[in-house]
C-alpha cells in the first residue's frame, strides 16, 4: 500500500533581496525599511508567503530611484508574517518576519549579500536555519558516502554510515522540535514546523501543539493549522470498524454533477474504494471491481469509486480511457480533501462494504479476495 506520511525535510533558506516604495503613512500596517544597492530603474517587490491553504499574494512594489537611498515597503497586516523581497535585477530574494513595526534590511543585489535588523524573529530563524543546513549538507554528503559504499559492497562501512546518517536525522529533526518549542514569533513557528515530525508518536504530536497553543493560540495561521493537525490525529488514531454506520459524503463525477455516496448506497450493497490514478498498488484492485461489475446485479450492489487526484482531467481520462463504467467522483483536494477526513483513511489503495443499512461489514479487502468476500453478501 501507498502510505500517506508526512515528510518534512525542509531548510528554509533566507538570504536576500531589496526594495523600494512609497513611504506609507497607515499606522495600523507593519513596513519594512530597505537600503539597496541596485542599479537606478529596476523593481522591487514584497510578497506575503503562504501558509498553509493562503495564496502568496504581492503586498507592494516601487521602482528604484537611487541607489543605496532607503525606501518604506508597506506590508500586509500587522501580525507577525513571513515576506520575500524580490527584484527585476536579479534572483536574490531577502526573506524577513515582520514582528516590529519597522524592519530594516541592508541589501546588496551586486554582491548577494543582506543584513536585516530589528526583527529578532528574522535575526532568530537565519541562525536555526544556517544551523539546519550544515547538518543537511553532512545528511547529503552521507547519502553519496552511501551510495558509494553500496556500489564498492563495503559491507561494515555501510552500517557504520547508515547509523550516522539515521544520527544526523535525529539531530535535524530534534533541533527542529526544539526551536519550534521555544520560539516566541507565530511565522517562526510556521516555519520551523515544516520539519517538525514525531514519527506514529501522536500523543507527543498533541502535547506539543498543546504547548504551541500557549503561545499562539489567536495567531491565525496556527489556528488553521491546529485544525488540520488535529484532523490528522484523529485520522491516524481513530478509524471506523466492522459494525460502524461509514457517514457519507458528495463529491463531482465526470461530468461535474455532485453525487451523494448516501443516496448512491441507500438500500443496497455498496463498495466504497479509495484509490488514484498515480498509485499502482490501486490498479489489482480496480480489475477486481470489472469482474464485480459483470458478476453482480446493479439492482442488488453498487461499486463507488473516489479518485484522490488534483488533476480532474487526467482523472477523466484514466476512467474513459480503461471504460470504468461504475460511479467514479474525485475529490482534487487528496490528503487534505473531505474523502480522506470523512472516511479516516490514511493510505490508498482503501476500500469499505457497505450493508444495506449503512453499516460496515468489512474494509481493506485485498484484491485477490473481493469477489469471495462480495458473494457472501450477495448470495
Amino acid at each position: 500500500m501507498l502510505y500517506y506520511n508526512r515528510a518534512f525535510f525542509l531548510v528554509v533558506c533566507m538570504v536576500g533581496s531589496l526594495f523600494y516604495s512609497c513611504v506609507t503613512t497607515d499606522p495600523l500596517k507593519r513596513t519594512v525599511t530597505i537600503y539597496p544597492r541596485i542599479a537606478p530603474g529596476e523593481k522591487i517587490y514584497v510578497i506575503r508567503k503562504p501558509f498553509g491553504d493562503e495564496r502568496e499574494i504581492t503586498v507592494d512594489s516601487a521602482v528604484i530611484k537611487e541607489s543605496m537611498a532607503g525606501v518604506v515597503l508597506k506590508l500586509h497586516s500587522n501580525e507577525d508574517r513571513l515576506y520575500d523581497i524580490t527584484s527585476t535585477f536579479n534572483n536574490y530574494t531577502v526573506s524577513i518576519i515582520s514582528d516590529t513595526t519597522n524592519t530594516i534590511v541592508n541589501v546588496d543585489y551586486f554582491k548577494r549579500s543582506s543584513d536585516v535588523s530589528n526583527s529578532p524573529a528574522t535575526v532568530s530563524l537565519l541562525a536555526f536555519n544556517s544551523r539546519q543546513a550544515y547538518i543537511a549538507r553532512d545528511i547529503t554528503k552521507c547519502g553519496h558516502s552511501l551510495d558509494s559504499a553500496y556500489r564498492a559492497n563495503a559491507l561494515d562501512t555501510l552500517v557504520s554510515l547508515k547509523q550516522k546518517r539515521m544520527s544526523l536525522l535525529y539531530k535535524y529533526t530534534m533541533n527542529s522540535i526544539s526551536y519550534a518549542d521555544t520560539v516566541k514569533s507565530g511565522a517562526a513557528f510556521m516555519v520551523a514546523y515544516n520539519s517538525v515530525d514525531f514519527g506514529k508518536d501522536y500523543g507527543k504530536l498533541h502535547s506539543f501543539m498543546q504547548k504551541a497553543h500557549r503561545r499562539f493560540g489567536h495567531y491565525r495561521p496556527f489556528m488553521a493549522l491546529e485544525s488540520k493537525v488535529q484532523k490528522y490525529i484523529n485520522i491516524m488514531t481513530v478509524e471506523y470498524n466492522v459494525g460502524d454506520v461509514l457517514p457519507g459524503l458528495v463529491l463531482p463525477d465526470t461530468l461535474q454533477k455532485p453525487l451523494s455516496t448516501t443516496d448512491l448506497c441507500k438500500g443496497k450493497v455498496c463498495l466504497i474504494n479509495l484509490w488514484s490514478t498515480w498509485c499502482p498498488q490501486c490498479y489489482p484492485f480496480i480489475e477486481q471491481q470489472r469482474k464485480a461489475q459483470a458478476l453482480f446485479s446493479p439492482a442488488k450492489f453498487q461499486m463507488i469509486s473516489v479518485a484522490l487526484d488534483p488533476d480532474v482531467n487526467d482523472w477523466k481520462a484514466y476512467v474513459s480511457v480503461n471504460k470504468l463504467y461504475w460511479h467514479q467522483v474525485i475529490d482534487k483536494d487528496v490528503w487534505t480533501g473531505t474523502s480522506v477526513y470523512t472516511f479516516k483513511a490514511d493510505s490508498i489503495p482503501y476500500n469499505f462494504l457497505l450493508a444495506p443499512d449503512g453499516k460496515i461489514v468489512a474494509k481493506g479487502i485485498s484484491p485477490d479476495s473481493l469477489i469471495h468476500t462480495l458473494k457472501r453478501y450477495l448470495k
